[in-house]
């Protein structure tokens, strides 16, 4: 039952982390930048969507790999070499693919007239040689190329460590997650990756199935969760805005986490709406990698001939996400049906 719960979640929370990346930010052109025209309601509703029920996405993805890795993993070194393998069809050729795919795009991009002003200085690749385009593709300093896919790189190194992170679990309990807890919520980490909120909630989904606990034990405490989450949330808002005062964040995001697993409990109950999550969950992966830079590319060209007013503001932050969902899910879907191998392969065996 636990794997229909997270397959209900997967698509709302590829949704939320293209609000995410709907940032409501100056547009930056080869040849300059545009300046937004923001209302001040639209910036209460980036920092409620965009920055605060959207940011539990990305832990709980995380969440929720690090618990399917360790479930069943007993740490033994032939347990370890089958989950490796397994995910070298699930992360590592996607992730290899999907960057080397953006990376060509953008070499083409950049190299046309007509499209190369749609190209800053930040995500230019030409001219660095081999080493600049294979950082691109990896990501050894800096996000790469496909910036989603960091997501994919700091799994893939937790993926790696996951044989002394099972000695430590085993051998100090909670003791651990205990210590990185602190870290994430102050920001603080001595690693250039994994990322500490990578690593953090990784951990504890490895934590939970080590112990035999389920993600969704806590599902049936919805009517104490919510409530705190919607203050917490709110005092969080008011305060990043107020003050610049970020210590409320991090904690809003973990009640949100907590908040979000007893969703699927609910959405059961529906079952047209149950029925249609768990159809769109196999295009989840599909259009986590196809997003960027096609976003950022569709923002660029609306506000090329669209003037940054507040209300085409508004509706280009409100809409963006939701075509192009609409329109990746519809390729997905074409794909799968014309080219089935292909499209398992691009999404990583998942849904395909």
């Amino acid at each position: 039952m636990d794997s229909k719960r997270l397959s209900i979640v997967r698509f709302p929370l590829i949704l939320l982390v293209l609000y995410i990346h709907s940032f409501i930010a100056p547009v930056n052109f080869a040849g300059g930048s545009v300046q937004l025209q923001i209302p001040f309601g639209l910036t209460l509703l980036c920092e409620a969507l965009s920055n605060g029920i959207a940011r539990v996405a990305v832990p709980l993805f995380f969440l929720m790999s690090g618990y399917l890795f360790f479930i069943g993993f007993d740490g033994s070194v032939a347990a370890y070499g089958r989950k490796l393998r397994a995910r070298v069809g699930t992360l590592l050729v996607p992730y290899l693919l999907w960057n080397v795919l953006i990376a060509s795009l953008y070499i083409v991009g950049q190299s046309l007239p007509q499209t190369a002003p749609l190209f800053s200085g930040s995500a230019k690749i030409l001219g660095g040689g081999a080493l600049a385009t294979l950082d691109a593709v990896f990501g050894f300093t800096h996000f790469p190329i496909a910036y989603p896919f960091w997501f994919i790189r700091d799994l893939m190194v937790l993926a790696i460590l996951a044989l002394p992170l099972h000695l430590i679990l085993t051998r100090t309990s909670w003791l651990l997650p205990a210590l990185l807890v602190p870290c994430w919520v102050a920001s603080w980490w001595f690693l250039p990756l994994p990322a500490i909120e990578a690593t953090t909630w990784f951990t504890i989904g490895a934590a939970l199935a080590l112990r035999g606990r389920s993600l969704f034990a806590w599902e049936e405490r919805m009517t104490l969760f919510a409530p705190l989450y919607l203050v917490l949330l709110i005092a969080d808002i008011v305060m990043r805005l107020r003050y610049d005062w970020w210590w409320l964040h991090q904690p809003a995001i973990a009640l949100g986490v907590a908040t979000a697993l007893c969703l699927p409990r609910y959405v059961m109950r529906a079952r047209r709406m149950s029925a249609a999550l768990l159809t769109l969950s196999g295009a989840s992966f599909f259009v986590f990698a196809a997003q960027e830079p096609l976003m950022t590319l569709v923002r660029k060209l609306l506000y090329s001939v669209l003037s940054p007013t507040p209300g085409v503001v508004t509706a280009v932050y409100m809409l963006e996400p939701l075509a192009i969902a609409a329109l990746l899910v519809a390729v997905y879907f074409t794909l799968r049906r014309l080219l089935p191998r292909f499209t398992a392969t691009i999404s990583g065996n998942r849904g395909a």
